[in-house]
């Protein structure tokens, strides 16, 4: 289907988060180094990796293991050299954040930020789920995750200052249409702090006794979930007319309404 770079950006954020979480518990200088060049691949592959880069300066800063700063060098150098070497061909980030922001009206900065969180919202929902009942149901879970995020800051964890820095960069990024692929890279972290919040919650009860608020969580979103994944195989399994095979490796061959879908394909 489509190709972009969150896979890969995903493969070194969660490698460096990995990493780091190893260095802790061992105590380890080469899981710190390989947590550094692995954010240091996560910041080549797209811009908004500064936010991981950002949060590990934050995480070296409290923390405090010997070599910090040879770790954190290591982490943005490769990053530096390029913005400095590489020729630049068009507008950049920076470029696009001071035309949007430059002389912007407090009234227009709330509107703003105001849209940016509807379309993140929205975009954490969606990437679950586009049915009605997604919507209220992953909302929870996202409070639940955001107040997660908020217990490892708590924690100095260097997941809980990456997902900060993220969050607060995509809430302040001027094109509020790419929030849904934001979400998608940041969604394995933030459903793991959900997780280990849960774990770490007191109380519980009866309830708690026979199942845990875990299971409950997981289980809610395989049941928001499994509508789209059931169409998604199904419509993977049913070909499209002969001459538009090809197509069924198209995302337009997924939309919800058929006709929608062979009409996608047909005029694509």
């Amino acid at each position: 289907l489509s190709v972009h770079s969150e896979n890969l950006y995903l493969l070194s954020s969660l490698s460096g988060l990995l990493a780091i979480t190893l260095a802790e518990k061992t105590d380890r200088a080469a899981w710190y180094w390989m947590g550094a060049l692995c954010i240091a691949a996560a910041t080549l592959t797209r811009g908004v990796g500064v936010s991981l880069a950002a949060a590990f300066i934050c995480y070296m800063a409290l923390r405090r293991p010997p070599r910090a700063l040879s770790y954190i060098i290591v982490s943005i150098i490769p990053a530096v050299l390029w913005h400095l070497l590489w020729p630049k061909h068009g507008p950049t980030y920076l470029d696009s954040f001071n035309q949007k922001y430059s002389g912007l009206s407090l009234d227009a900065l709330v509107s703003h930020l105001g849209v940016q969180l509807h379309a993140m919202w929205y975009g954490w929902a969606g990437n679950f789920s586009a049915s009605p009942v997604g919507l209220p149901v992953m909302s929870v879970i996202g409070v639940i995750c955001l107040v997660g995020a908020m217990y490892r800051i708590y924690q100095i964890r260097l997941d809980g200052f990456y997902v900060g820095a993220y969050l607060f960069l995509i809430l302040v990024w001027p094109f509020p249409a790419e929030a849904r692929r934001f979400m998608y890279t940041i969604m394995p972290v933030l459903l793991l702090q959900g997780l280990i919040f849960l774990k770490a919650a007191p109380g519980g009860g009866i309830l708690r006794r026979y199942i845990e608020y875990r299971v409950i969580m997981i289980f809610s979103i395989f049941l928001v979930a499994l509508p789209a994944l059931a169409l998604h195989a199904s419509r993977f399994m049913h070909r499209p007319p002969e001459n538009l095979a090809a197509y069924k490796h198209n995302l337009g061959w997924y939309a919800l309404d058929p006709r929608v879908a062979q009409s996608n394909i047909a005029f694509d």
